[in-house]
C-alpha cells in the first residue's frame, strides 16, 4: 500500500486511549482466523493478536491484501476463531473458542510494505464459554501464573481489580 491508513484510529475524538478503554489489555501471541460476516465462507484470513482484553482484541495480519484492507475500512462484523490456552482445556491442552463475533473499531495499513496491518477489535457478546477462556487468560497473564491456572478467591479479587484498573500485581 502507498500510504497508511488509519480507520477509527485510536487517540481520536480528544481523549487518551487509556482514559477510552473500559478493560484492561495484555500484551499476547494467539493464534487467530477470521472472516468478514455475510460475506461467503471461506477460508479464514490468519492473524495474531498483539493485545487482548474482556472487550477486544488487536490482531496483526502479516500478508493483508489490498482489498481485504479496504472491507475492512468499513469496520465489518468479523467471525473469529482464537486459540486460548485454558485450564479447562481438552486433551491437547487448548480450546479453540468458535463464533466470538467482533465489530473492526480502526485499522492501521502500514507504509512498509513488510509491516502487519492491524484491526482493533471489539468483541461482540462473548458466550459464557468465551468469556471465561478470555478472563482466564487475562488473569493468567496478570498474575504470571504458570498454566494450568486454577485461581483461588485471593486471586479472583485481585484479577477483577487489576481488570478495572484500580489494583498493582
Amino acid at each position: 500500500m502507498a500510504a497508511a491508513l488509519h480507520v477509527g484510529a485510536p487517540g481520536e475524538g480528544g481523549k487518551s486511549l487509556a482514559d477510552r478503554r473500559r478493560h484492561v489489555r495484555v500484551e499476547v501471541r494467539l493464534e487467530v482466523g477470521f472472516s468478514i460476516a455475510g460475506e461467503e465462507p471461506g477460508t479464514l484470513t490468519g492473524a495474531v493478536t498483539h493485545d487482548i482484553s474482556h472487550g477486544g482484541a488487536c490482531l496483526a495480519v502479516a500478508d493483508c491484501p489490498e482489498q481485504l484492507a479496504e472491507r475492512l475500512a468499513r469496520r465489518p462484523l468479523l467471525n473469529i476463531l482464537i486459540d486460548i490456552p485454558r485450564t479447562a482445556a481438552d486433551s491437547q491442552g487448548r480450546t479453540v473458542l468458535s463464533s466470538i463475533q467482533g465489530r473492526v473499531e480502526w485499522l492501521r495499513c502500514p507504509v512498509k510494505p513488510d509491516a502487519p496491518v492491524q484491526i482493533g477489535i471489539e468483541f461482540c457478546g462473548l458466550d459464557a464459554a468465551a468469556e471465561t477462556a478470555v478472563i482466564d487468560l487475562i488473569a493468567h497473564l496478570l498474575l504470571g501464573s504458570a498454566m494450568p491456572f486454577a485461581p483461588d478467591a485471593a486471586d479472583a479479587v485481585r484479577v477483577q481489580s487489576l481488570m478495572r484498573g484500580a489494583g498493582d500485581l
